[in-house]
């Protein structure tokens, strides 16, 4: 396993563009839901994979200060100070959704985070600007954009839901590519 995650951390240090494809043919399989039952909540969500893309669904719960159902990646190092940006392929149903990244795996330490406009159950492609991620800290916008230091220090990625709502959802993602 230290032997996988050497080579991720010298192939995201060493080549100019990086591409995580999902799917059963492709990888992926080690992205995992993360809900707020880590915290009381009722949200539920899984992640499966079709031949071409990873797939998470389920129900975000508000009961019990629940509110948020996510996706993500294993812990592993990854330098993305020397990319600009993320381009992702998805499509979405229920649910508004943010994409993240983080440097430590404590869950009070700060975050970065940044909604994406998917539209409803239409595949997409998105664009963000690593310079236009926003940091948080308990779900609290700290007002600070992410330094070349911190990314350089990224060790997991994720996908999260957005605006505290109630409801089934359903992510679709092809790829992530970093420019």
């Amino acid at each position: 396993m230290n032997f996988i995650l050497l080579l991720t951390s010298f192939f995201f240090l060493t080549h100019p563009g990086h591409t995580i494809n999902f799917g059963q043919q492709t990888g992926g399989d080690d992205w995992r839901a993360l809900n707020d039952g880590v915290m009381g909540g009722l949200s539920q969500g899984t992640v499966s994979f079709s031949n071409e893309s990873l797939i998470f669904k389920g129900a975000v719960s508000l009961e019990n200060n629940g509110g948020f159902a996510s996706v993500r990646s294993p812990y592993q190092t990854m330098d993305l100070s020397g990319f600009k940006k993320i381009k992702i392929r998805c499509k979405a149903t229920g649910q508004n959704f943010a994409f993240t990244m983080e440097n430590y795996q404590r869950w009070y330490m700060p975050y970065y985070k940044k909604s994406i406009d998917i539209p409803q159950g239409e595949w997409t492609t998105v664009e963000i600007e690593l310079r236009d991620f926003d940091t948080y800290r308990v779900g609290q916008n700290m007002g600070e954009k992410p330094s070349d230091e911190m990314l350089a220090k990224v060790i997991r990625l994720g996908f999260v839901n957005t605006g505290k709502k109630s409801g089934d959802f359903q992510l679709e993602i092809d790829y992530i590519e970093f420019m």
